[in-house]
């Protein structure tokens, strides 16, 4: 693990993509960290990990 920007992040190479929106993310909330089997996603990037106050509001992509 290392440390990147205030960031945690697991695995390498780090991709630059996923490292840019993640960074967008902790700018906007505050807490982020990415996992070892980051990429380049759609606006959080694939592996990345956001946080804030409000946990209800928890994305799931297999609820109805």
């Amino acid at each position: 693990m290392q440390i990147i920007d205030n960031i945690p992040v697991w695995g390498a190479p780090v991709d630059d993509g996923a490292l840019r929106q993640i960074n967008t993310c902790y700018y906007i909330f505050g807490q982020a960290a990415m996992m070892a089997d980051h990429h380049k996603g759609y606006g959080v990037p694939i592996g990345g990990v956001i946080a804030h106050e409000n946990g209800k509001d928890v994305y799931d992509p297999f609820k109805d």
